[in-house]
């Protein structure tokens, strides 16, 4: 039986690492669980630590799932669909407590047919651990247009690593890439590429080296 039940407009979500703005949905709390069914024309995700910019989704829908019990709140895996730089994406999203490791774990899912560069660059978080691989896929891409992206992210709510890591998996073939190799330049290239953690892969299928065919 439900204890709670309210429609939600324009809700703030505000927390030391994120802000949300803009959720609209109908709540539902019940004895251990709720759910909360999200269909916002516009969430803006904002963190001055972790993101490189605002995050600005339109058309955002999502049923999530949550669970809460021995002052423990959890959210299940929970799928969602948005808009993005106005590139359709789809995903699963959970937050999960881990009981040594601090706040708990954020787990995203997320998948494009297409999506330039910088977007995906701007998924990235800015952390510790992913910090160095984010700088060096800035330095070697120019410009792209990736197709079939495939993204999975793991990493700590509250940013605490002390007893905790991240995690990064990206997978995406490249279309129209410039390229800079230690400032020689491969232009018109494509490429099947794949990020893992710190490990950049990457096979060229063609491209221009200054110009030649």
């Amino acid at each position: 039986k439900e204890i709670l039940k309210a429609d939600i407009q324009d809700l703030v979500i505000s927390h030391n690492s994120m802000d949300l703005i803009g959720l609209v949905g109908k709540l539902s709390i019940h004895k251990d669980r709720g759910e909360l069914s999200i269909n916002s024309p516009f969430i803006r995700a904002s963190s001055s630590e972790f993101l490189d910019k605002d995050l600005e989704f339109y058309e955002f829908n999502s049923l999530l799932n949550f669970s809460f019990s021995n002052k423990k709140f959890e959210i299940n895996p929970s799928s969602f669909t948005s808009i993005l730089d106005d590139e359709e994406i789809e995903g699963l999203f959970s937050f999960l407590t881990i009981p040594t490791k601090g706040l708990g774990d954020v787990n995203l899912r997320l998948k494009s047919k297409k999506m330039n560069d910088k977007s995906a660059l701007s998924l990235f978080p800015n952390t510790a651990y992913l910090s160095s691989t984010k700088e060096g896929i800035d330095l070697l891409i120019d410009s792209a247009q990736f197709e079939d992206l495939n993204l999975i992210y793991r990493g700590p709510v509250d940013g605490t690593y002390t007893d905790n890591s991240s995690a990064l998996v990206m997978q995406a073939s490249g279309q129209d890439i410039s390229l800079n190799v230690n400032g020689y330049k491969i232009l018109d290239a494509n490429a099947d590429l794949s990020i893992n953690n710190f490990i950049l892969n990457g096979k060229i299928l063609k491209g221009n080296f200054f110009g030649s065919g």
